[in-house]
């Protein structure tokens, strides 16, 4: 098995190609947090280029074609899931607080549950969503405020929702208050009712001290009965 190395984009790449026309590629991928669409095109570029100078070296018009094949295939793959592995994950909302200067105006996803109340402001609104780290204020749509069916409390579980939107680290729209002005929002697992099952133990001390309240109040009552008044003094003879 022979192998090479490649320098593309700043990627390090080891193609490997073997006796049975079968070609390998490893690609150590060091992507910062923030690549632009136009360095993601620029490495597949550059990814290409090399595959194809590595392919001119002595391979037959049959391995030519194998090479071809798997080109297009590692394109399609890039192309599908490139976004969602490399660029696109759900960002948590301390690594929001921690970072925000990374994030200023940038589109993040973030997900967690809605709780407090929605407060509709004309034809948009507020949610405060809670990834369990932290809460992070999301200015949305009135179609969106109306996909949301529950909000965390005591009693409830909140729906869980997903947003992507652009993330402020200082709105100058709000008071220079950090949050997120969602463009999508999608409700990934409806809330529920939550129901509290009644504890015996509190139950039954309960039941003991009205029993005993009332009965010192019946002995009270005893008391003050049997207590016999004074005599009248009879009245003096005329």
């Amino acid at each position: 098995m022979g192998s090479e190395h490649f320098i593309a984009n700043g990627q390090l790449l080891r193609i490997y190609a073997t006796a049975d026309t079968k070609l390998y590629v490893k690609a150590k991928l060091d992507t910062p947090k923030f690549s632009h669409r136009r360095k993601q095109r620029s490495f597949y570029r550059s990814v290409s280029a090399s595959l194809l100078r590595f392919a001119k070296f002595g391979l037959s018009a049959s391995t030519y074609d194998c090479f071809a094949t798997t080109i297009v295939f590692i394109f399609l793959f890039l192309t599908i899931f490139s976004s969602s592995l490399l660029f696109g994950g759900v960002v948590s909302s301390t690594d929001l607080i921690k970072n925000s200067k990374e994030y200023d105006g940038k589109t993040v996803t973030y997900e967690g549950e809605v709780i407090g109340d929605v407060m509709q402001r004309g034809e948009y609104g507020w949610i405060n969503v809670a990834d369990g780290k932290d809460v992070i204020g999301i200015w949305c749509k009135k179609e969106d405020l109306n996909k949301i069916k529950f909000a965390g409390s005591y009693t409830r579980e909140g729906d869980r929702i997903k947003a992507i939107g652009i993330f402020n680290m200082c709105c100058s729209q709000h008071q220079g208050g950090l949050d997120i002005h969602a463009q999508e929002l999608e409700v990934v697992e409806p809330g529920i009712e939550i129901t509290y099952p009644l504890n015996e133990g509190k139950a039954k001390l309960v039941g003991i001290l009205a029993i005993t309240a009332l009965g010192f109040i019946f002995l009270s009552i005893l008391r003050r009965s049997s207590i016999k008044k004074p005599p009248e003094s009879a009245p003096p003879p005329v």
